[in-house]
């Protein structure tokens, strides 16, 4: 390939890059307000994660399986852990849209000291959600990898530990993930009980 066409490749890929950001910035959600949260908030299974996360269960069902079995039940495992962590990634989303709009807002028929401590519940809300999704994010790159390369029998490499996604670098997924549960609490009561547990049924499971 010239350096002609090179330059050209790389030009289409910038302006196909912008073209999308700026239809995406067209049609995105135009404010979430706390009543736009719940609708858009998508169930997770995290009592399922964290059993898949766990190193003890991943041993002893290791060493109850033969290799190409074990391997099978890995590619299961990893396809619900993307599924999960596409959701959770999602709700991130929904959830810092939330906290940026609640930033914003006026805050009216309060006192100050009210106020201020409901900007913080906002600000460690946006920093909550954008923490859990940047290892969401990897954590998807991660297994989606490890689905091409580290669950086929032909391949020689060695099947992965689920339990290695409890962690990337200093990020822990469960810390992260009570961290926003949290956040998303302490955000909500201020709006009263009704509305803050309407939040949090709405990302999990039914039982």
């Amino acid at each position: 390939m010239t350096a002609y066409a090179l330059l050209l490749v790389i030009l289409a890929l910038i302006s196909g890059s912008a073209l999308y950001f700026f239809l995406g910035r067209l049609s995105r959600f135009p404010c979430r307000t706390i009543r736009d949260v719940p609708a858009f908030l998508q169930p997770v299974d995290s009592a399922g994660m964290l059993q898949l996360l766990n190193s003890e269960t991943e041993e002893f069902l290791q060493s109850a399986m033969t290799g190409v079995a074990w391997r099978l039940e890995q590619r299961k495992s990893l396809h619900f852990m993307r599924e999960h962590l596409l959701r959770m990634s999602h709700n991130a989303h929904i959830l810092l849209e939330w906290s940026n709009a609640e930033l914003k807002r006026q805050i009216v028929g309060q006192s100050e000291e009210d106020g201020e401590c409901y900007r913080d519940c906002a600000r460690q809300l946006h920093v909550a959600a954008v923490e859990f999704r940047l290892f969401a994010i990897l954590s998807l790159i991660k297994i989606n990898l490890w689905l091409v390369f580290r669950t086929q029998a032909w391949l020689p490499f060695s099947p992965p530990s689920l339990a290695e996604l409890n962690h990337l670098g200093s990020f822990r997924f469960f810390e992260l993930y009570s961290n926003l549960t949290r956040a998303v609490s302490e955000l909500g009561r201020h709006y009263g009980t009704e509305f803050r547990d309407e939040l949090l049924r709405a990302w999990a499971v039914a039982a």
